[in-house]
């Protein structure tokens, strides 16, 4: 089957691309450690936009998502990761301030 596309869906596509926006954010988890496994589940779940790390003991993971808002990315960042590694493994939600 081969899809084709008008002049409007390519229009309706460029319109939702151009109101997307990448939003910069941490999930902090239930955990003290980052494993290769965890990162490979992660990648395998489709957080290929992050980048985990440990800090004080407590294992978190950077986000840099594009969405059309931030409670979009947030979201779907915590559902991938609670598919990865397990429900409720999210601790918290932290915002990275953005760099002027």
């Amino acid at each position: 089957m081969c899809l084709q596309f008008t002049a409007r869906h390519t229009e309706i596509l460029q319109h939702m691309v151009s109101t997307m926006q990448t939003w910069t954010f941490s999930l902090i988890l239930d955990r003290s450690d980052i494993t290769t496994e965890l990162e490979n589940a992660l990648y395998e779940n489709g957080c290929s936009d992050s980048l985990p790390g440990v800090e004080d003991g407590l294992a978190y993971i950077d986000f840099s998502r594009s969405a059309h808002s931030k409670t979009e990315a947030q979201a779907s960042a915590v559902e991938q990761v609670e598919r990865a590694l397990g429900k409720h493994c999210v601790l918290r939600v932290e915002e990275i301030p953005s760099k002027q």
